[in-house]
């Protein structure tokens, strides 16, 4: 099984088998009851959530399967540097999973989870559609532009409906967080050498040209799941008016339906 995970066969063999290990402890962090194994390219994880006075028993899916789609194969090795002097090759799918437990394993495992796991693969696809390997700075408002007009499903990007809440999709990925832990392991791919300040102008960029709105707007209306304050506000207004219609038409039959029961 070590096979599906590193670039190739040869290689420092203990290396391997305590990265494996490291993984799967960073694993067992978020999923006590141990079902997870970095092996494995589907985690089920457990967890609760509070709804009103009751916690109810949720899973998070984690499908990391698309990592094995050629779409997303930006890079086909990367060097994991370790302990020791140690490293380790990774191919495209275990460096996804390697990245996605240093980003996770200090927090909780819950439904924005996917959404990460989400915005990883977009981050892959947009960078092996240019042929580039790493996040560049000139790069940075058409990256934003596209999580906030596209999904990504089946290995391919979806034109979406309206923009997706702020807190759904990039409030889950740092991407100076990110750099930093790239580059604690020796790896200058994915990310690029710019600041949050870059990152802000050009997401407000992005936004405006986008949903219309500033960069600070669009974070304080992202209360609605996957719609931009404004799209969510005429979305209400539209769902308000077309349940007044049905009940127009409804109610009569109804009334009819009940007078004969």
């Amino acid at each position: 099984m070590l096979n599906t995970v590193f670039s190739s066969a040869s290689g420092n063999e203990l290396a391997k088998l305590e990265f494996i290990q490291h993984c799967n402890d960073m694993l067992r962090c978020i999923d006590p009851t141990n079902q997870a194994n970095f092996d494995h390219d589907i985690w089920v994880i457990p967890f609760t959530r509070l709804l009103g006075n009751e916690n109810i028993n949720l899973f998070a899916t984690l499908n990391f399967t698309d990592f094995k789609n050629t779409a997303l194969m930006f890079k086909d090795q990367f060097s994991i540097q370790l302990e020791n002097n140690q490293s380790v090759d990774l191919n495209l799918l275990g460096f996804a999973k390697w990245l996605f437990l240093k980003l996770k394993c200090d927090g909780a495992i819950d439904y924005r989870s996917v959404w990460l796991l989400d915005v990883l693969k977009m981050h892959f696809t947009f960078l092996a559609e240019r042929r580039s390997t790493v996040l560049n700075d000139a790069d940075l408002e058409e990256f934003f532009s596209l999580l906030l007009t596209h999904d990504f499903k089946n290995g391919a990007f979806i034109k979406r409906f309206g923009a997706p809440a702020y807190a759904s999709r990039f409030k889950c990925y740092n991407l100076m967080d990110c750099a930093r832990i790239l580059r604690s392991h020796g790896i200058d791919d994915l990310i690029g050498e710019f600041d949050q300040s870059d990152i802000n102008k050009a997401f407000n960029e992005s936004c405006l040209a986008q949903i219309d709105m500033t960069l600070s707007d669009y974070k304080a209306g992202g209360s609605f799941d996957f719609l931009t304050l404004d799209v969510g506000r005429h979305y209400v207004d539209f769902c308000a008016t077309f349940l007044k219609k049905i009940l127009h038409f409804q109610l009569p039959y109804l009334k009819h339906y009940l007078m004969l029961d």
